[in-house]
């Protein structure tokens, strides 16, 4: 279960700066907060 949850921590962390790297696209940035809220939501 820890390696689950730190797998977790960093997924979302690769999409946050995904998110900051291509903050200009707009339709980018959608599609990784929609992802990162499915795995939040996981």
């Amino acid at each position: 279960m820890i390696r689950i949850e730190n797998l977790k921590i960093l997924i979302v962390g690769l999409t946050a700066v995904l998110s900051l790297i291509n903050f200009s696209n707009s339709d980018f940035k959608n599609e990784i907060t929609k992802k990162a809220a499915l795995h939040l939501k996981f």
